[in-house]
């Protein structure tokens, strides 16, 4: 898997690159919507970084041939690890894989098993993924059976 970043001012991002309205739409097309507690519908306009200026942005590829399920547990480990290496953080992952095969709780209308240790995406918090790639790391992202898989996300300091 190759791991490319870039640093930004958290306001910067969400001047520039938020539109929940827009990406709420979206999300609302994907079988996750409301199936799982890391997607929406839930507060997008969260103060959850007002307490950060800054963030770093992570781009993972993943190489031809490797395991998704295996690079997304790679990632949030990584995020995770970022995040309690640098006092203060808080990191966002791509999904959440702390239940592991299990099913989400979320559909059965119970509480999150692991509620101090859920992280969203930015795309549940409402950011253009695909323009902060390729604005701020250079990646054009690709879709359809062969492209390569990337995935972003962000560690908030």
């Amino acid at each position: 898997m190759k791991e490319q970043t870039a640093d930004t001012f958290v306001q910067t991002l969400i001047e520039g690159y938020r539109d929940v309205p827009r990406f709420l739409a979206l999300c609302r097309q994907c079988p996750r919507y409301g199936k799982v507690w890391t997607c929406p519908p839930f507060e997008t306009n969260s103060t959850l970084h007002s307490q950060h200026s800054r963030l770093k942005l992570y781009a993972f590829t993943l190489e031809a041939g490797e395991d998704v399920d295996e690079a997304l547990v790679a990632i949030d480990a990584r995020m995770r690890a970022l995040e309690r290496n640098t006092p203060g953080s808080r990191c966002m992952v791509v999904r959440c894989v702390l239940c592991g095969k299990q099913p989400c709780s979320r559909v059965n209308g119970e509480p999150c098993r692991h509620p101090s240790m859920m992280r969203v995406s930015l795309e549940a918090m409402g950011f253009d993924v695909e323009a902060i790639a390729r604005d701020f790391l250079g990646i054009e992202l690709q879709w359809g059976e062969g492209a390569p898989l990337t995935f972003v996300t962000a560690l908030f300091y």
